[in-house]
Protein backbone atom coordinates (compact mmCIF):
# COMPACT_ATOMS: atom_id res chain seq x y z
CA UNK A 1 0.00 0.00 0.00
CA UNK A 2 1.23 3.57 -0.48
CA UNK A 3 0.54 6.91 0.95
CA UNK A 4 -2.67 8.79 -0.44
CA UNK A 5 -3.85 5.52 -1.39
CA UNK A 6 -7.50 4.63 -0.70
CA UNK A 7 -8.37 0.98 -0.18
CA UNK A 8 -11.19 -1.46 1.73
CA UNK A 9 -10.35 -3.40 4.58
CA UNK A 10 -12.41 -4.59 7.57
CA UNK A 11 -12.23 -2.32 10.38
CA UNK A 12 -13.66 -3.08 13.88
CA UNK A 13 -15.83 -1.18 15.82
CA UNK A 14 -14.57 0.39 18.99
CA UNK A 15 -15.56 -2.61 21.12
CA UNK A 16 -12.79 -4.54 18.91
CA UNK A 17 -15.46 -7.76 18.88
CA UNK A 18 -17.46 -6.58 15.14
CA UNK A 19 -16.53 -4.27 12.90
CA UNK A 20 -17.28 -3.49 8.73
CA UNK A 21 -15.74 -3.61 5.49
CA UNK A 22 -14.89 0.72 4.71
CA UNK A 23 -12.80 2.68 2.73
CA UNK A 24 -10.06 4.09 4.62
CA UNK A 25 -6.73 6.65 3.12
CA UNK A 26 -3.62 4.93 3.68
CA UNK A 27 -0.97 7.45 5.93
CA UNK A 28 2.05 4.89 5.82
CA UNK A 29 3.05 1.02 4.98
CA UNK A 30 6.04 0.12 6.75
CA UNK A 31 6.11 -3.50 5.73
CA UNK A 32 4.60 -4.71 8.99
CA UNK A 33 2.25 -2.23 10.08
CA UNK A 34 -0.29 0.36 8.03
CA UNK A 35 -1.77 3.43 9.38
CA UNK A 36 -4.77 4.75 8.08
CA UNK A 37 -7.65 7.08 8.81
CA UNK A 38 -11.20 5.85 8.51
CA UNK A 39 -13.97 7.18 5.72
CA UNK A 40 -16.95 7.57 6.09
CA UNK A 41 -20.37 9.58 4.26
CA UNK A 42 -21.82 10.47 7.18
CA UNK A 43 -21.18 13.93 8.26
CA UNK A 44 -24.97 15.52 8.69
CA UNK A 45 -25.91 13.88 11.22
CA UNK A 46 -22.56 14.12 13.57
CA UNK A 47 -22.31 17.05 15.98
CA UNK A 48 -20.28 20.19 14.87
CA UNK A 49 -17.32 19.53 17.40
CA UNK A 50 -16.84 15.76 15.57
CA UNK A 51 -17.38 17.41 11.85
CA UNK A 52 -14.39 19.86 12.69
CA UNK A 53 -12.16 17.01 12.10
CA UNK A 54 -13.50 15.59 8.95
CA UNK A 55 -11.96 16.47 5.69
CA UNK A 56 -14.49 16.83 2.82
CA UNK A 57 -12.70 15.14 -0.22
CA UNK A 58 -13.70 17.17 -2.89
CA UNK A 59 -12.75 15.10 -5.48
CA UNK A 60 -14.29 12.08 -4.40
CA UNK A 61 -15.92 10.36 -7.83
CA UNK A 62 -11.82 10.84 -8.91
CA UNK A 63 -10.73 9.16 -6.27
CA UNK A 64 -13.16 5.91 -6.92
CA UNK A 65 -15.81 6.67 -4.12
CA UNK A 66 -19.18 6.23 -5.07
CA UNK A 67 -20.76 9.46 -3.54
CA UNK A 68 -19.17 12.61 -1.30
CA UNK A 69 -16.92 11.07 1.42
CA UNK A 70 -15.13 12.42 4.39
CA UNK A 71 -11.95 11.79 6.00
CA UNK A 72 -12.27 10.91 9.84
CA UNK A 73 -8.90 12.24 10.65
CA UNK A 74 -8.67 11.75 14.52
CA UNK A 75 -7.46 9.01 15.28
CA UNK A 76 -5.19 7.90 13.19
CA UNK A 77 -5.48 3.91 13.10
CA UNK A 78 -2.65 1.50 13.01
CA UNK A 79 -3.15 -2.31 12.51
CA UNK A 80 -0.32 -5.09 11.51
CA UNK A 81 -0.28 -5.83 7.84
CA UNK A 82 -0.74 -9.75 8.54
CA UNK A 83 -4.10 -9.08 10.13
CA UNK A 84 -5.90 -7.60 7.09
CA UNK A 85 -6.32 -7.42 3.48
CA UNK A 86 -6.25 -3.85 1.83
CA UNK A 87 -8.12 -3.79 -1.21
CA UNK A 88 -6.93 -0.63 -3.38
CA UNK A 89 -9.76 1.38 -4.87
CA UNK A 90 -8.12 4.70 -5.72
CA UNK A 91 -6.19 7.20 -4.95
CA UNK A 92 -6.52 10.74 -3.56
CA UNK A 93 -6.28 13.52 -5.98
CA UNK A 94 -3.06 16.50 -5.90
CA UNK A 95 -5.79 18.99 -4.99
CA UNK A 96 -6.96 17.47 -1.90
CA UNK A 97 -3.48 15.82 -0.74
CA UNK A 98 -2.57 19.75 -0.50
CA UNK A 99 -6.12 20.70 0.87
CA UNK A 100 -5.61 17.45 3.14
CA UNK A 101 -2.09 18.62 4.54
CA UNK A 102 -3.09 22.14 5.13
CA UNK A 103 -6.03 21.18 7.13
CA UNK A 104 -4.48 18.38 9.45
CA UNK A 105 -1.39 21.78 10.15
CA UNK A 106 -4.62 24.02 11.05
CA UNK A 107 -6.17 21.06 13.26
CA UNK A 108 -2.58 20.31 14.78
CA UNK A 109 -2.03 24.19 16.03
CA UNK A 110 -5.77 24.53 17.05
CA UNK A 111 -5.93 21.46 18.84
Amino acid sequence: MKKNEIASTFVYFSDGMSGKPRPVLILSDDGDNVEFFKLTTKFENKSSKIQRKYFKINDWKEAGLYKPTWIDTVPVTSIPKGLATFKPIGELSLSDIQRLTTFLNNLERNS
